[in-house]
């Protein structure tokens, strides 16, 4: 007798060890194991695999039948086939499809596949050998390689098992369009389909039987690894470029429709100040121009009070939080105006004197945000000037975004692991610095200036064309210019990512609102160019509208540099100019000294950043947790990307 014959037996010895340890101690103990798993698998031209699985199962105790759950990988697909239970004498016995209530049915319900090999009637299974075959068929299970080659990574066990398997023998048929690499085929003949043959000994509950073998395609046309043709490609990419030019057309219609394009930029001067801007209090310019009543509005406020004699203020010291500030409060609080009352009974807590530290020291424990106190009548006031219409429901369409995105990353990282490439916008792995890109640009695009805002939108075109681009260039990367799974998430992600940009950027303000923001910005940028002169056609009396606009930097730093020049003017100038939001300057340009005329704890006194650092409030403390570690630990311990499973019983 041939040794290997002889030494079989033996082999049984690992399974009966874990099968058999000890008869059940109580009826209801059960013990499952298999003799045997034998293979035959036939890879098609297709990429699908044909198999033929061989289970010697080895029942203890009170099992209904086996069990078999399949594990289909994205983009795979299974087909199943029949079942059949081999007799003692070796005769093949079809099971029948059922409700699983009498013997030899069996079910498939989705991936999980049951038979019955007892009725809870029957006595008990004492180790009983019972063989059932199994055949199914597999699609899409050969992969693409970086280095433009294929693999087969097949897991022809079920790691998911109760028992163990003593053995696992696996015979591999491959169609001549799949030429192996680096492995010697077994019974390879000219002409004749290759064969590949791998056995594996013992394997515990959660151990695979795993074949990679690396294919080279030699059949004729393209491999069946994907699914879009070079013209579908082509179809995909045209119905972007359509979704994007009506996003663009949709975005500046929108734009001129409340005029944030298509408006001629105003020619600014002292006269168009006075009448558009200078006319309304710098606090509500803050408010239109920033969209919230923060530290500019706050600043803006103190300011114009004390131009107007209601408060006064003095610098202190600099210490560790920076230059300080002392108020005083100069008239009745009854009369006051509603915000002004309301920013007052803040700032001046127990009197009519506050500073800075004074202010840091009383709302330590719960922070100070006086831009919420004054914003309520803000809002009032800017919807008296211009009404806002009542905003249509966003929150369908950023739905709508948001499962756009995360549907096509899904799809991609799915394509992924079928081993499609991904070398340019893959699974969009830069969706979310995309995003936010594209949210910057958008608000530029929809809070800008109309030079800005073209600018913004060719920006965004431009981008949006680059994502096409490649898109498109992914999609023809596959063999034969064909791919499937990651240009196709890459189009949907790219969807979502356009839809949040038309949100983002298409203005939702009336053409009333936004265009008193434009007004603003465009004083701002006067402002912002006269402050680069040495003499800018400015008056002390706007100082607070320059806080009011964010140029707080750049006045303190036109201060610095050519206050020292103008001070000793100050006394020389005509009061007249002083007290007046609407002042005219004077040509020559000495009405403005730095705002050291109008507001003694700014400007040419070098306490801007003071009155900016009063207006930020005081912030609310913020608790901290120690950091800590989590640690998870799993994983597979089938790393194939097809085949695999479960097997049991039930």
């Amino acid at each position: 007798m041939h040794r290997s014959r002889m030494l079989r037996p033996f082999a049984l010895l690992p399974l009966l060890l874990v099968v058999v340890p000890a008869r059940p101690a109580h009826a209801g103990q059960r013990m499952l194991g298999w003799r045997s798993v034998a293979v035959e698998a036939r890879l098609d031209d297709r990429g699908a695999i044909h198999v033929k699985e061989r289970q010697a199962m080895v029942f203890d105790g009170d099992w209904n039948g086996g069990e078999r759950t399949f594990w289909v990988g994205p983009g795979q697909r299974l087909r199943f086939g029949r079942i059949t239970r081999t007799a003692p004498d070796g005769a093949e016995i079809p099971l029948a499809e059922g409700d699983l209530s009498r013997v030899d049915q069996y079910a498939l319900d989705g991936r999980v596949l049951r038979w019955r090999s007892r009725l809870a009637t029957d006595p008990p299974f004492e180790m009983t050998d019972l063989v059932y075959t199994l055949e199914y068929t597999l699609e899409n299970v050969v992969v693409e390689r970086t280095d433009g080659l294929f693999e087969l990574d097949h897991d022809f066990a079920f790691p998911n098992r109760p028992g163990a398997i003593a053995e696992v023998h696996v015979r591999l048929e491959l169609d001549p369009a799949w030429s192996p690499i680096d492995r010697a085929p077994a019974e390879a003949t000219s002409g004749s389909p290759a064969h590949v043959e791998q056995s594996w000994g013992l394997l515990m509950p959660g151990e695979s039987a795993i074949l990679k073998l690396p294919l080279r395609w030699v059949g004729p046309g393209d491999p069946p690894v994907g699914g879009l043709s070079p013209d579908e490609a082509r179809l995909l990419t045209g119905g972007l470029v359509l979704a994007l030019l009506a996003a663009a057309a949709f975005v500046v219609r929108r734009a001129r429709a409340v005029g944030l394009v298509g408006v001629p930029r105003p020619r600014v001067d002292a006269a168009w100040l006075a009448e558009h801007v200078l006319v309304h209090p710098p606090e509500l310019v803050a408010y239109a121009f920033h969209g919230v009543a923060g530290p500019s509005a706050v600043a803006a406020v103190i300011a114009r009070m004390e131009a107007e004699g209601k408060v006064a203020s003095r610098p202190l010291p600099r210490d560790a939080w920076g230059p300080g500030l002392a108020l005083s409060l100069r008239v009745p609080r009854t009369a006051l105006e509603d915000h002004e009352r309301a920013l007052c009974d803040a700032l001046f807590f127990d009197g009519d004197e506050t500073d800075t530290r004074r202010l840091r020291e009383h709302y330590a424990d719960r922070g100070l945000d006086l831009g919420r106190r004054i914003a309520p009548a803000l809002e009032d006031r800017l919807e008296a000037l211009a009404p806002e219409p009542p905003l249509r429901r966003r929150w369908p369409y950023v739905v709508a975004a948001i499962l756009l995105v995360v549907a096509g990353l899904t799809i991609s990282v799915a394509g992924a692991v079928r081993g499609e490439r991904l070398e340019v916008f893959g699974p969009f792995p830069s969706a979310l610095p995309l995003l936010l890109v594209f949210l910057g640009i958008a608000r530029t695009f929809r809070s800008g200036s109309p030079r800005r805002a073209w600018v913004a939108g060719l920006v965004l075109l431009v981008l949006h064309g680059a994502a096409i681009a490649a898109i498109d260039w992914l999609g023809n990367r596959g063999p034969g210019g064909r791919a499937t799974l990651v240009p196709i998430g890459a189009a949907v992600t790219w969807l979502g990512l356009l839809l949040v940009t038309v949100l983002a950027a298409v203005p939702r303000t009336s053409r009333e609102r936004l265009l008193f923001r434009r007004r603003c910005a465009a004083a701002r940028d006067f402002f912002r160019a006269e402050l680069k002169r040495p003499s800018p056609r400015l008056q002390d009396a706007w100082t607070p509208y320059l806080f009011a606009l964010g140029l707080r930097r750049v006045a303190e730093r036109w201060s610095r540099i050519h206050g020292a020049s103008t001070h000793d003017t100050r006394a020389d100038r005509d009061s007249s100019g002083h007290g007046s939001a609407a002042g005219t300057p004077s040509a020559s340009g000495s009405g403005w000294t730095g705002g050291g005329g109008q507001f003694s704890g700014g400007g040419a006194s070098g306490s801007w950043a003071a009155i900016a650092g009063l207006a930020a409030g005081v912030a609310a403390p913020s608790s901290s947790s120690p950091s800590g570690s989590s640690s998870s630990s799993g994983g597979s311990s089938s790393g194939s990307s097809s085949g695999g499973g479960g097997g049991g019983g039930w």
